[in-house]
């Protein structure tokens, strides 16, 4: 049995090691975030592209003067680029409640053979299709070895009393429980910058916006456009 666990383990480690931060979270997002909640974010993006850049305006005192022509100028490529945002925010709040090191041995664990046969089994009893559960007790993790044989549990149970084991059991309801949010709440979504093309070609036309003077409509637009992409 020792050499078994040990073996486990020597998998684990080495899995880990061939994979960076980025694989790591774009796997466990695969696996532990329902596409539908990626769906949910692209249309709230879509309802919400421009209401989006008010607040960087408004740091500016730039308020929108002309909402319909605001709204006709932003392009629909506007909505990937913030999910596209929303998606780093969420790969770095991942990264920051696991740790790199553990979330590496997390995704190592679960690309496994043995990882991965787990994965199928979550997949066949929809154990991870919602984000908000009502408590860590009694939730997916839980059900998921209520599916597993006597020695399959004993086979998770080596990897659970590992710190990544166990930082995985224990922050995985909270992380997907708050992520749950970040698709929902408008106000948790990053906020665009103010120097992709459109805007300074809104920013450039008169009417859309109203400028607190000259001054500050023309220094915007000398600032952004020497950091425009």
């Amino acid at each position: 049995m020792l050499i078994r666990i040990m073996m486990l383990m020597l998998v684990l480690l080495g899995n880990s090691a061939f994979a960076d931060s980025e694989d790591n979270t774009e796997f466990f997002m695969l696996n532990f975030i329902p596409q539908k909640y990626w769906d949910i974010a692209y249309r709230t993006g879509q309802r919400n592209k421009a209401w989006l850049y008010i607040n960087p305006l408004l740091e500016r005192n730039i308020v929108i003067k002309d909402e319909e022509r605001f709204l006709e100028m932003i392009p629909e490529i506007a909505t990937d680029e913030a999910v596209q945002r929303l998606k780093l925010q969420i790969e770095n709040i991942i990264i920051d409640r696991y740790g790199s090191d553990h979330l590496a041995e997390i995704a190592g664990f679960f690309r496994t053979p043995f990882g991965e046969e787990m994965l199928s089994i979550a997949k066949d009893h929809n154990l991870f299709v919602e984000l908000q559960s009502q408590s860590p007790q009694g939730g997916p993790i839980e059900r998921w070895r209520s599916y597993l044989s006597p020695q399959e549990r004993a086979q998770f149970s080596v990897f659970t009393n590992t710190p990544a084991g166990k930082a995985f059991v224990t922050q995985t309801w909270s992380i997907r429980r708050s992520l749950h949010y970040q698709f929902w709440d408008r106000y948790l979504w990053p906020a665009p910058p103010l120097n992709s093309p459109y805007i300074i070609e809104i920013i450039q036309a008169d009417g859309i916006l109203k400028f607190p003077n000259i001054i500050t409509r023309q220094s915007l637009l000398r600032e952004l456009g020497a950091t425009n992409p």
